[in-house]
């Protein structure tokens, strides 16, 4: 125990100044040179969050934090995750559960924040695959935009607006709205 006589774990460290456990790398120079990693906590007292923090360039740029770079699976919220990353948010039947929360801070017309699909083992600019997009409006609401990525390019493919109008190809003006970058825009409805 630090801190405490009566630890209740093999390390426990308490103190009425700031919670922080500092591991540095070998090369650590302040303000210049290594990189940390911290486990701090919000507060000195009462209920708060923890912070895990990756530094870099003694302490002054923010670094890479890795979860299981080996492989395993990631949980929250559930002691037995089944995927890479499992997110388990129990709540009651009809409530809305928004399990996971994207968000782009910058206030503006087309502020966008979202998640993209890799398909390929390409890394850098050649990555390809598929986004999903939230887009902000300019009317504080959002459009959610699907799209495909080729070489890193992310190119719209449908948009559902605020209003709830579906744009295939197009930003929508009606309910349901498709167009063609050449030739005609078809719809086709096929009984199998």
């Amino acid at each position: 125990g630090i801190g405490t006589s009566s630890p209740l774990t093999t390390l426990w460290l308490q103190d009425s100044a700031a919670q922080k456990a500092t591991f540095a790398n070998s090369d650590y120079a302040s303000g210049s040179a290594g990189s940390t990693f911290d486990i701090s906590m919000g507060a000195t007292t009462g209920d708060t969050y923890t912070s895990l923090r990756a530094l870099t360039t003694g302490r002054n740029s923010w670094g890479n934090l890795v979860l299981q770079q080996g492989g395993g699976k990631v949980g929250i919220g559930t002691a037995s995750p089944e995927v890479t990353a499992h997110v388990s948010n129990a709540v009651a039947a009809g409530s809305d559960n928004l399990a996971l929360r994207l968000q782009n801070p910058t206030n503006a017309s087309d502020a966008r924040v979202g998640i993209g699909f890799h398909v390929n083992a390409v890394t850098g600019t050649g990555w390809d695959g598929a986004y999903i997009q939230s887009a902000n409006s300019g009317s504080d609401s959002g459009d959610l935009r699907f799209g495909s990525v080729t070489n890193n390019t992310l190119t719209e493919r449908m948009r559902l607006d605020a209003s709830g109008n579906v744009g295939i190809g197009c930003s929508p003006d009606t309910l349901v709205h498709l167009a063609a970058a050449s030739g005609e825009a078809v719809l086709r409805l096929e009984n199998t």
